[in-house]
C-alpha cells in the first residue's frame, strides 16, 4: 500500500516537475523582459526612497517607520513584486481559455491548475535567485537592510510568509483568469484588480499607514499577504507565532476551494460551446 502510494506521489511530482523546468528555460529564453521587469523594480525602489526622503525632510518620524525602517520597507516590497507579483497568472491563464489551449488539458490526464502552479513556481524560483544575487551587494552598500532582529526563527517565519504569499497570489490571480470563461478577454478586468492589489498588498504605502476603516476592511481580504504580511515578518513588526499563519492556511483553503468550483463551472460553459 506504502509502495503505491510513494509510486503515485513520484509520478505526481515527475510529471509537473517538467513543467517547472520548463518554466525557467521559457524565462531565460526571453531574458529581455525578465531584466526589464527587474530594472523597474530597481527604478521604483529610488523613486519611493526619494519621495519619502523629501517627505522626513519635514520630520523624524511617520506613523512608527523612521526613514531607514521605510527604506528597508520599500526595497522589500520591490523585491517581492519581482519574485511574485511580475508573474501575471490572470494573463496566461485568460490566454489558455480565450485561444483554446485549455482543451489540451480537458482531453490528457493533467491538471491546468497544477501545471499552472508549477510553471509560476519556475519562474519565481528563478527571480529568487536573481533577488539573492542582488542582495549580496545590498549587504556592501546599506547593511542597515540586515539590522534588526533577523533570527533563525524570524527567517523561518519570513520564508514561510513568502511561500504563502506566491500560493495566495497564484490562486487568487488564477481565479481572476478563470474570469474568461465568462467574459472573454479578462485582461481589463485583470489590469484594474491588479492596481487594487498593489495598493490594498502595501506595496505603495505600509498598511499601518493607511485609515483605519480601510485597514479594517483590508483585514477580511487577501491582498495583505502578498506583501505587507512578509515585510511586517522581516522588520520585527509581528511577533512569530503559529497563530498568524492560520489566516494565510485558511485564505489558501478557501481560493482553492473556489477554484475547483468556478473551474468546474467553467468548463461547463466553455464545453457547452462545443470546444
Amino acid at each position: 500500500m506504502l509502495d503505491l502510494v510513494g509510486n503515485k506521489a513520484i509520478f505526481f511530482m515527475s510529471k509537473y516537475l517538467l513543467f517547472f523546468k520548463n518554466s525557467i528555460s521559457e524565462a531565460i529564453v526571453y531574458r529581455s523582459h525578465f531584466f526589464m521587469l527587474l530594472v523597474s523594480q530597481i527604478i521604483s525602489v529610488f523613486v519611493f526612497v526619494f519621495l519619502w526622503k523629501a517627505i522626513y525632510a519635514e520630520g523624524n518620524q511617520i506613523g512608527g517607520y523612521s526613514l531607514n525602517d521605510l527604506i528597508v520597507y520599500y526595497i522589500l516590497s520591490a523585491l517581492l513584486s519581482f519574485v511574485i507579483q511580475g508573474i501575471d497568472v490572470a494573463w496566461r491563464v485568460g490566454d489558455e481559455i480565450r485561444l483554446g489551449n485549455i482543451t489540451n488539458f480537458i482531453l490528457r490526464p493533467v491538471s491546468h491548475f497544477w501545471s499552472t502552479f508549477w510553471i509560476i513556481a519556475g519562474k519565481a524560483f528563478l527571480n529568487l535567485i536573481v533577488v539573492g544575487i542582488i542582495i549580496i551587494p545590498v549587504f556592501f552598500f546599506y547593511p542597515e537592510f540586515f539590522s534588526g532582529d533577523i533570527n533563525a526563527i524570524r527567517l523561518a517565519g519570513f520564508i514561510f510568509s513568502i511561500i504563502g504569499a506566491l500560493v495566495i497570489f497564484m490562486e487568487f490571480f488564477y481565479l481572476i483568469g478563470l474570469a474568461t470563461f465568462w467574459m472573454g478577454d479578462a485582461k481589463g478586468f485583470n489590469f484594474f484588480v491588479r492596481m487594487i492589489m498593489f495598493f490594498l498588498a502595501g506595496n505603495m504605502i505600509p498598511l499601518d499607514l493607511l485609515p483605519k476603516t480601510l485597514s479594517n476592511i483590508n483585514n477580511f481580504l487577501p491582498f495583505k499577504f502578498m506583501a505587507w504580511f512578509p515585510i511586517a515578518i522581516w522588520s520585527g513588526k509581528i511577533k512569530i507565532e503559529a497563530e498568524i499563519f492560520f489566516p494565510v492556511l485558511l485564505w489558501i483553503l478557501i481560493l482553492g476551494i473556489f477554484i475547483k468550483y468556478i473551474y468546474k463551472k467553467g468548463l461547463e460553459k466553455y464545453e457547452g460551446f462545443g470546444a
